[in-house]
């Protein structure tokens, strides 16, 4: 796999947002020529509701799937642009088993810090594969008004693997 493929299958939730998509507006366009080819007789009108409404859905759905990783971008984008960096201590890796990729789980770092007496606890995103911790410290993103949205900075934190 070259890299330009593992950028295309990074973000799971773009691509089926794409895939849904397509298939959305292939049927609208095919209740639409069929409609057109037709012109307005009224049995095939009926027949052409299931094509529109599923076509309907696949395009909600994928428009969502679409919308909902643009915003994550732009609070991504965000955060590294206003964020407060802060060092965290890496506890560890944690296995996700809600989520599995090929049959294992999937895999996220965790890492604590502590600020006016209080110890909180940030988690990666999922990571691919088997990483390798290779790093104490991490740099965590924290939004200054919620301290609910931050993001874990991973480079240099693992080491690189390869996935055969």
């Amino acid at each position: 796999m070259t890299q330009q493929d593992s950028r295309f299958f990074a973000h799971p939730q773009r691509l089926l947002g794409r895939i849904f998509l397509a298939v959305g507006l292939a049927l609208l366009g095919i209740s639409a020529g069929v409609a057109a080819a037709v012109n307005g007789a009224e049995p095939v009108w009926i027949a052409l509701l299931g094509p529109l409404i599923c076509g309907g859905v696949f395009v909600c759905i994928g428009l969502g799937f679409l919308l909902y990783t643009r915003r994550k971008r732009r609070q991504l984008e965000d955060l590294l642009r206003h964020g407060e960096r802060i060092t965290a201590q890496v506890v560890g890796l944690e296995s996700a088993y809600n989520v599995r990729m090929n049959g294992r789980p999937l895999l996220r770092l965790v890492c604590q810090y502590t600020e006016g007496g209080v110890t909180y606890t940030c988690r990666s995103d999922y990571l691919r594969g088997r990483p390798i911790v290779q790093a104490n410290t991490v740099t965590v993103l924290r939004d200054p008004q919620d301290r609910r949205r931050y993001v874990v900075e991973l480079e240099g934190a693992l080491a690189p693997s390869v996935e055969l």
